[in-house]
């Protein structure tokens, strides 16, 4: 099981491609690995961001 995190946004405000930009950003430098291990929590990490990813619960 891994645990996710996410940041919601109002649709269509152009900041989804901001967002993912920066999770991949502290993925690709360490920084989020980091934080996880120091939590405990290194065994749930995901190796890049996603949009809408499978098994959200619906919006409407």
């Amino acid at each position: 099981m891994l645990g996710k995190i996410a940041a919601t946004t109002r649709k269509d405000n152009g900041l989804v491609r901001a967002l993912a930009a920066a999770v991949d950003a502290v993925i690709k430098d360490g920084t989020y690995g980091r934080v996880l291990k120091r939590w405990g929590l290194d065994g749930e990490a995901v190796r890049s961001s996603g949009t809408n990813p499978p098994g959200l619960p619906g919006t409407g």
